[in-house]
């Protein structure tokens, strides 16, 4: 029994916790310390009300589908991990739509070549959310409060400065009520892709610094 038990666990990723949490119907007396106790083989007995409830429970779950660490697939995740350089700690920091189950300790062990398979969830949920992140040269900053200054932006800097005649050093002569740390030389370099990020504060006063003077020509 402690097999059929400890084989729910591994194929639905639901925990004794999180069997029972918030459930109301849940048998007098019984609780996750007890359902763990079984699993870890120091409680050799059971109420049959209380095995026939943890069994049913487990039984209405979905059933995860798991997988097998290919070389293919520990190119991506490594190669991931080098074009970020964000580790598995920093990468599911507030992650709070997460998959069950997902701890740094398993992408760790995936990077390491100790853990050869993979719960899909997770796996799919891991590369999506490595995929959203920049390179390493703009991870710390975007990690900061940053943005990523997209093409169509940085297109519509230049579209701005020459539909006005301005360029960055005449904009913001006499902007004293600029974001602190905005210049002329940062707008010039999100202009030429010198700097690729940019505080949403800074990058939202010079669109609208911009659009002032294109409405007053």
């Amino acid at each position: 029994m402690i097999e059929t038990l400890k084989a729910y666990r591994e194929k639905t990723g639901v925990a004794s916790v999180a069997l029972l949490k918030n459930q109301r119907d849940c048998p007098e007396n019984l609780t996750p310390r007890h359902i763990q106790s079984w699993l870890e083989g120091r409680l050799r007995t059971a109420p049959q009300e209380h095995l026939a409830y943890v069994l049913k429970k487990w039984e209405a779950l979905p059933v995860l589908e798991f997988g097998i660490i290919t070389e293919d697939i520990l190119d991506v995740i490594k190669g991931h991990w080098n074009r970020t350089r964000v580790g598995p700690n920093t990468l599911l920091k507030d992650a709070a739509d997460k998959p069950e189950g997902l701890r740094p300790h398993i992408i760790a062990a995936w990077l390491n070549a100790r853990s050869r398979s993979y719960r899909k969830d997770h796996l799919k949920y891991v590369l999506e959310r490595w995929s959203a992140m920049p390179g390493a040269l703009n991870t710390k900053r975007v990690l900061s409060g940053y943005v990523e200054i997209t093409q169509a932006q940085r297109e519509r800097l230049h579209e701005l400065k020459a539909k006005t005649g301005f360029g960055p050093q005449v904009l913001m002569r006499g902007a004293k009520d600029a974001p602190p740390g905005l210049g002329s030389d940062k707008i010039k370099a999100w202009i030429d892709g010198t700097i690729k990020t940019a505080k949403p504060e800074q990058l939202a006063y010079v669109f609208a610094r911009w659009e002032a003077h294109k409405t007053q020509k």
